[in-house]
């Protein structure tokens, strides 16, 4: 057990105590349109996806400006807007920046 120099248990983590919990992931799909947002990973993304958002060079750490949600989902990197089916932005994981 942990302890300090006077003896006693460090603090506890308030996080802990107030029923603090990590966010679930938020895909591309959840972020609202204008906002900006970092690619954090693929999940369960069959591999074929994953191949060509790398070919159009969505990969981890990519930042990302979503245009719109309606009728597709339109992302922008860089100067290049891209569209995907609802069903490809929901596997895009992401975080704020």
């Amino acid at each position: 057990m942990n302890q300090n120099r006077s003896g006693s248990r460090p603090p506890a983590d308030p996080r802990a105590q107030s029923g603090w919990q990590t966010p679930a992931p938020r895909t591309l799909l959840e972020v609202r349109a204008g906002e900006t947002v970092r690619i954090r990973r693929f999940s369960s993304a069959p591999p074929a996806w994953q191949e060509r958002l790398l070919a159009h060079g969505i990969a981890p750490g990519c930042v990302v400006r979503v245009m719109q949600h309606q009728p597709i989902t339109v992302i922008q990197v860089d100067h290049t807007e891209l569209g995907f089916e609802h069903d490809v932005a929901r596997v895009i994981e992401v975080e704020p920046l």
